[in-house]
């Protein structure tokens, strides 16, 4: 992404990151972790535009751009953004990764075990963020 963006960084990880303070590092965050709103309703998000939105059978996915950065984003097939719509990405920062520049190395190694976790859990979670 071009510009400065803040993210917050789960005290449970910064001690870990220590070594990477003043470099920069990729942070990976998986579509069914993000969460789209029309408004700017949490703590922590950041603001795009809509790049584009397709409806797949039982989920869509909205692409949003931020600066020279797309995100991916897991919808319900029937919410509706249309071309250059401003929206709002946030998701909890607890399940971010955090992976070196250079070496493509996972810098926060087993941190969390994503693949025993069934979409259907995002998908309660988003629902419950959208509502609040």
């Amino acid at each position: 992404m071009n510009g400065e963006y803040s993210i917050p960084i789960p005290f449970t990880v910064k001690s870990k990151l220590e070594p990477y303070i003043g470099k920069y590092i990729e942070i990976g965050i998986r579509p069914q972790q993000v969460v789209s709103l029309k408004k700017p309703e949490r703590e922590f998000y950041l603001g795009g535009k809509v790049f584009v939105h397709e409806i797949l059978g039982d989920e869509g996915i909205l692409s949003v751009s931020i600066g020279d950065t797309l995100f991916m984003v897991l919808t319900e097939p029937d919410m509706m953004y249309s071309l250059d719509e401003v929206v709002y990405l946030t998701w909890d920062t607890s399940v971010m990764n955090y992976f070196s520049i250079e070496t493509g190395e996972n810098l926060i190694k087993n941190q969390w075990d994503y693949f025993k976790v069934p979409y259907s859990v995002y998908k309660n979670l988003k629902k419950r963020l959208n509502n609040k």
